[in-house]
């Protein structure tokens, strides 16, 4: 041994015995504290992922603590679009204010008061959902008194008024004097007598999506927005917001069959268009110019499975749009804007 490692020995044995241990076993400590933060990390998102599929994957239950386009959390229980309490939900039905679902806690009592409001709710045609105590808070905030309800932010359009819009043109029977009331006249005219688009969302189960479809709605001045009643999102606070003030001027209707919704409209003089990616391509179909003066009904499906083939098999016509790129679709809202605009080019500008 020489001096070197004597000397080296001797500073060693001189170390307190905490430092000694972490001198010789630092590699050993280090992995062990990594061991413990990984399993203690695990352990929290194997929680975490149980808590999210307690409390369901549903559009609504996912968007139930909305963040407001500005980013400021929006609390349950301060939602316009949200009744929480047996009372509330009693009082909206009985003064028949629609309600587009209701969520029951599974675990509760289901007592005879209970029983009563649950057989109201279904004899106003309410879609009702069996959920968790967790799921609630999300939804309504936690004095929910296991139950809540989602109320549309807007009354929905009539189907039957629907049919009955575009049937025949206004005629304006005045007669201007002046230039200026001229060319207002006109204008009048031109947008009464504008063939009617209707747009029909196939299970659109975001709520952004159907914001957007409506801003596109408003800027077409389409005659209405057809939207599934079941597994499809409803006109809450959420699609209020990302319309940009567009649902106010839009009017929306909500149907229990899509399909059987297309074949009334049929019946009605319209002609059904689906967008799809196995359709014709949008910009060089004869059938398209053929049919673009009529009335028409625009088919838009889900954001992931598309067009149910049901519904696909009853339109008239099925459009795609070109894809050069690696991703082989749009967002709906999107799609929607570029056909619609493609129909309005050919009504009003193609020469």
């Amino acid at each position: 041994m020489t001096k070197r490692d004597v000397k080296a020995l001797n500073k060693f044995k001189g170390f307190d015995k905490t430092k000694r241990a972490d001198f010789t076993g630092n590699k050993n400590f280090k992995n062990t504290r990594k061991k413990r933060n990984f399993a203690e990390n695990s352990k929290f998102n194997t929680k975490a992922s149980l808590r999210k599929r307690a409390a369901g994957t549903s559009a609504e239950v996912e968007t139930a603590n909305s963040v407001g386009d500005d980013g400021d959390y929006v609390k349950p229980e301060n939602r316009v679009d949200r009744l929480r309490g047996r009372n509330a939900v009693n009082e909206a039905l009985s003064a028949g204010r629609p309600i587009e679902k209701l969520w029951l806690n599974k675990n509760s009592t289901f007592d005879i008061g209970l029983q009563r409001l649950i057989s109201k709710a279904k004899a106003a045609g309410v879609v009702i959902v069996e959920t968790d105590t967790k799921a609630l808070e999300r939804l309504g905030g936690r004095n929910h008194q296991g139950i809540v309800a989602q109320v549309a932010v807007k009354d929905y359009l009539d189907f039957d008024e629907l049919l009955k819009k575009g049937t025949s043109d206004e005629q304006i029977v005045e007669s201007p004097t002046d230039e200026i009331s001229s060319a207002v006249s006109a204008d009048t005219q031109k947008q009464s007598s504008r063939q009617p688009l209707v747009i029909m969302l196939d299970q659109i189960n975001d709520p952004h999506n159907l914001g957007a479809v409506l801003r596109v709605a408003d800027c077409l001045q389409a005659t209405a927005v057809v939207v599934s009643k079941h597994r499809a999102c409803t006109l809450d606070a959420t699609v209020a917001r990302t319309s940009a003030g567009a649902i106010e001027n839009v009017d929306c209707c909500k149907v229990t069959n899509i399909g059987q919704a297309i074949e009334k409209l049929k019946e009605n003089g319209y002609w059904t268009i689906a967008l799809d990616m196995n359709g014709e391509n949008l910009y060089s179909s004869t059938a398209l110019r053929k049919l673009v003066n009529d009335k028409l009904a625009l088919v838009i499906g889900n954001e992931g499975a598309g067009i149910s083939p049901s519904v696909r098999a009853k339109c008239d016509l099925v459009l795609s749009i070109p894809m050069y790129g690696q991703v082989n679709s749009l967002n709906a809202s999107v799609a929607l804007a570029i056909v619609s605009y493609e129909i309005e080019r050919l009504r009003n500008f193609a020469q």
